[in-house]
């Protein structure tokens, strides 16, 4: 009782003041403990009756091959820390109305479903469908939609916009928070770095790239009018920083002067040569207008870039230019087992060559041009291709090498046991490489070896 009571709050305690005494050297401004901006106490309470209420149940059904129980409960937790919010908010301004809400880039939806399923108005917009919103039912408003940055994307009667891990919408947040209307709010968790038009690069080299993140998307909340609140989420996650805007610092009379001032920092982020961004005032809301002529949202369709997508014969022709070379380097050759016909003879039949090694710089220095650029659009590239002829070739660090499954080395490949069953499934169902492509064959005999002869 004394080590739950006593011990364990304090060593929680240590343990973020730490982290916080590091972080804070390299911040603009103080980085709280975690959940500060709610009651400790009553978070926990309601994070309990939620993860009870919600966690169980779509982690059951969890339809994408995303991991539930990491996105479940931090969609939990989030859900958690917002409604402790709101109704705080609640309760400063003496109303039971609920709060409304529109969350952008929503992803798998929970977060959506769980705000509705407690009272909430509100509705979730992605550009991609997921096959978990086919589970939640009606009640859940879910739609599919580029959202684009405009005139016509804002919210006039909504009381918060809910970005989380919206990717190039993060930037936008404030700007359409601020725009929406005067009593509008916002909640931003940042993750992957976007800017307004593309990726973020920082400026500064003595800050990590998360933080001078998050100091540009909380000096964007700033510059829209905001008086921009931090704080850390209890999440499975490193990028767990939210920014909340709530208040604003400017008087409702003063609305034309900070849209100017929306306007002007649109311009400055734009080289004179580029076409700048063009926000309207308020009065032309009607009118058409988007703002960034060079966003892009993301595809409809998420195309996989890990070298599956490329053509066989392209994949082929690449793996075989990599083993011949491999076997024309110096090596040590090795001795193939003995078959039933080979027992009289002597070992010359059976020595395997079994290849050099190469650094990936030296695999990239065998293909011209267009082949490299081809493998550049892919993610991890050369790396990533090697592995996927995974009978062939041994890829550690930035080395390569030809496996060798007649040594022991093999060992230190093998799959988990809860693999084996789909492995015996796939048992002599493909060709074995060896035995078609190299030289002296396969390492195995037909009888040992997992791939038909």
């Amino acid at each position: 009782e004394w080590l739950k009571s006593h011990l364990m709050p304090k060593l929680i305690a240590w343990t973020e003041q730490q982290s916080i005494s590091r972080l804070s050297n390299k911040t603009q401004f103080p980085v709280t403990t975690s959940i500060s901006l709610v009651e400790k106490e009553d978070y926990a309470t309601l994070y309990q009756d939620l993860k009870l209420k919600y966690g169980k149940k779509w982690i059951q059904i969890w339809p994408e091959k995303t991991d539930p129980f990491k996105f479940v409960y931090e969609d939990v937790s989030i859900a958690t820390y917002i409604l402790l919010l709101w109704k705080a908010e609640r309760e400063e301004k003496g109303t039971n109305e609920l709060q409304s809400f529109v969350d952008l880039g929503c992803g798998n939806g929970l977060l959506v479903h769980i705000l509705r399923s407690e009272g909430h108005p509100g509705k979730g917009i992605d550009i991609r469908r997921r096959k978990i919103w086919d589970f939640y039912g009606s009640d859940t408003v879910l739609e599919v939609k580029a959202f684009v940055p405009s005139n016509e994307s804002i919210f006039s009667e909504t009381d918060w916009i809910i970005g989380n891990h919206c990717d190039e919408l993060t930037p936008w947040i404030p700007v359409i928070a601020a725009r929406s209307s005067y009593n509008c709010h916002y909640f931003v968790l940042p993750c992957c770095p976007y800017d307004f038009n593309g990726k973020f690069s920082r400026r500064h080299a003595k800050e990590s790239q998360y933080r001078a993140y998050l100091n540009y998307i909380y000096n964007i909340g700033k510059t829209c009018g905001f008086d921009v609140e931090e704080d850390r989420l209890r999440l499975p996650s490193t990028k767990r920083i939210c920014h909340i805007g709530r208040k604003r610092t400017y008087e409702f009379s003063e609305s034309a002067t900070q849209n100017r001032m929306i306007s002007e920092m649109f311009d400055d982020k734009m080289n004179a040569d580029q076409e700048k961004i063009v926000i309207k005032p308020a009065e032309n809301d009607a009118e058409h207008q988007q703002w960034s002529r060079n966003f892009k949202p993301r595809e409809p369709i998420e195309l996989t870039s890990n070298c599956k997508q490329l053509s066989r014969s392209f994949k082929d022709e690449f793996a075989f230019a990599v083993a011949s070379r491999l076997l024309e380097l110096p090596s040590k050759r090795v001795l193939k087992p003995m078959t039933d016909d080979q027992e009289n003879d002597d070992d010359s039949d059976r020595v395997w060559n079994k290849g050099g090694e190469l650094t990936l710089d030296a695999v990239a220095s065998l293909f011209e041009k267009p082949t490299m650029q081809q493998l550049k659009k892919e993610c991890g590239g050369i790396k990533t291709l090697l592995k996927l002829f995974h009978q062939v070739f041994i890829v550690s660090g930035n080395k390569v090498k030809i496996r060798d499954w007649s040594s022991s080395e093999i060992s230190d490949h093998c799959c988990y046991s809860k693999c084996k069953s789909e492995k015996e499934k796939l048992y002599k169902t493909k060709l074995c490489w060896f035995y078609t492509h190299h030289p002296d064959g396969c390492p195995l005999n037909a009888s040992t070896c997992s791939y038909a002869h």
